[in-house]
């Protein structure tokens, strides 16, 4: 399932209950000890334009793995385009982790 970026709207990217799992299988949330970087993408992986990336993402204090980072206002997006959300996490020697994520890029209705 996608995820919505709405155009001309949201300057805030939210990753949530971000997670990995421990050698007895027990879910264990990210904290501010890793890194998370992400990368806004088009569908031929060539960098959104506004934007200064990889944007780092910053760890939400006390939350169960969320990270949040603020895009610029001058990102070039159409309605209706697919993009993709490349992420990046590190937890340093032998750990680290590359995700992509659906975004739709979609104008806010009322």
């Amino acid at each position: 399932m996608a995820g919505i970026l709405y155009l001309e709207n949201d300057n805030r990217l939210l990753l949530q209950s971000a997670h990995t799992y421990d050698a007895a299988g027990d879910k264990v949330y990210l904290d501010g000890s890793v890194t998370v970087h992400v990368t806004l993408t088009d569908t031929s992986s060539v960098a959104i334009v506004g934007e200064t990336w990889p944007l780092a993402l910053i760890y939400i204090q006390d939350s169960q793995g969320d990270f949040q980072g603020v895009l610029r206002n001058e990102l070039v997006l159409s309605e209706g385009q697919t993009i993709f959300a490349e992420l990046t996490i590190d937890a340093g020697t032998d750990q680290f982790a590359h995700l992509r994520g659906t975004l739709l890029v979609q104008r806010r209705t009322f």
